[in-house]
């Protein structure tokens, strides 16, 4: 397994190693970019969001992982989602976050996201977390996860995202 080092804001286009043949986007190859990858401080628990495209074929994200100097930075590293229960909004873990092939992706507040729980120190705006996400079909990539405050965090969202 290769891993790339990304840096979220500028983003890379990963090719997978599948090879390319006939059908719709969503059979060929995966190929996603990360657009831009933030979190908001926090002292206990904090949601990574990602912008992304993949103009390439569906693929998931499988996983999730602390690599670098942020390694340790917490217990766990989980993907959520959020279903509606009961007219409420719910967060829970889930075992994939699809990507749809030849569209633009969000996870994003109220939907799927990362989640960093149980920290062993308060991450602030000073810091920058590096996330190892294991992907399905593509190469494995690590990104650097910018910290910003709540208030940059809503300026990043879009008017739906909010």
């Amino acid at each position: 397994m290769r891993t790339t080092v990304v840096p979220a804001v500028v983003g890379l286009v990963l090719l997978a190693s599948t090879g390319c043949g006939e059908g719709s986007a969503a059979d060929g190859p995966a190929r996603a970019e990360i657009v831009d990858a933030f979190t908001t401080e926090a002292t206990t628990a904090l949601a990574v969001y990602l912008d992304l495209d993949n103009d390439g074929g569906d693929d998931r994200i499988v996983g999730a992982d602390l690599v670098g100097d942020s390694a340790g930075l917490a217990a766990e590293v989980t993907l959520h989602e959020t279903a509606e229960r009961d007219g409420l909004s719910i967060m829970e873990p889930a075992d994939a976050i699809d990507i749809a092939g030849g569209t633009e992706n969000a996870l994003a507040p109220a939907d799927a996201h990362i989640m960093l729980e149980r920290l062993t120190r308060k991450v602030t705006t000073d810091d920058v977390v590096s996330l190892r996400l294991d992907l399905d079909r593509a190469e494995d990539m690590t990104i650097e996860v910018r910290v910003v405050t709540a208030d940059e965090a809503v300026g990043l969202l879009t008017e739906e995202e909010r």
